[in-house]
Order: C-alpha cells, then structure tokens, then sequence
C-alpha cells in the first residue's frame, strides 16, 4: 500500500513521497496528512503552529505565521520557542493516536501499517522531542544558556 504521507506538492522544502514507513516524528508531526500546503505555510491560522516545524532545522514559523531564520532569533526567544515546545507537544502523541483511529475507520491505511504506528506512539519516549531536528538545531544555538520561561512572547 502506497503510504499517502509527505508533501504531494513537489515543494523542495518538504519530504518527498516514499514508501518508506514513517518516523515516530513524522507521525506525531502530522507528515502521514495529504497536504497541498508548502511549509513554512502562507495561511497558518493565527495562534497555531505547523507541527511540521519539528521536522526542520533552520526556521521557526511564530503563532502569527511570521518565518524566522533560527540563526536570527535572540537567546531568549530560542529559549521561549524550546520552553512552547516542550509545554505543548505532550499532547501530540494523543492527538497522533485520534488521527490514526480516524485513518483506519476511513480505510486510508491497512492493518500491518496501523498496528506498526500504533506500536510507535505506545513505545514513543518521554523525550522524543529533543531528537527532532529543530529541538537539536535550537539547543546547539543557545549551548548552555539557560531555557527556563523568559516572560511573554518569543513563540
């Protein structure tokens, strides 16, 4: 079965289509969706993010849609992005179990590769977002500054 994952659009900045199976990163991050939508995206709804934005590791796409080069941002507001990342992504491995019971009532995906995502998400580790690529980009960017909460705004 032809896994309809990653970015249908032929965008260079998104992974192509394969039939290799997908990451526990990629599964948490949304990339098994049909999409049309190029990243960072043009129309994110305002107080959201992509969660595709785990999967890079040189831009950060803020709650307003604005693109930031990770080079650009201030330590502080690299510490901000770690500290909304690390408050908000617990819930994702939850929303990832929703979408597959949806993915498999709909029949979009069969049972072998159900039962192997289902197998990822039970198994996922409590850290699996420090090997996400923009967690590792953006922890080599502030080294040993400290990442606790600097006050409002900076995500």
């Amino acid at each position: 079965m032809n896994d309809h994952r990653r970015d249908p659009t032929g965008h260079p900045d998104l992974p192509k289509f394969t039939d290799e199976p997908l990451t526990l990163l990629e599964l948490l991050a949304g990339a098994d969706e049909p999409t049309c939508t190029p990243y960072p995206p043009t129309n994110q709804e305002a107080g959201s993010i992509d969660k595709r934005c785990i999967l890079r590791d040189q831009i950060w796409v803020d709650v307003r849609g604005h693109v930031h080069p990770l080079e650009d941002l201030t330590p502080a507001y690299r510490a901000n992005v770690i500290n909304y990342l690390r408050r908000t992504t617990p819930n994702w491995v939850v929303e990832a179990g929703a979408w597959l019971y949806l993915d498999e009532v709909a029949g979009r995906i069969d049972s072998a590769e159900s039962a192997r995502r289902h197998l990822l998400l039970r198994t996922a580790p409590p850290d699996w977002l420090e090997a996400s690529p923009l967690l590792r980009r953006l922890r080599a960017l502030v080294g040993d500054s400290n990442t606790q909460p600097l006050g409002a705004g900076g995500y």
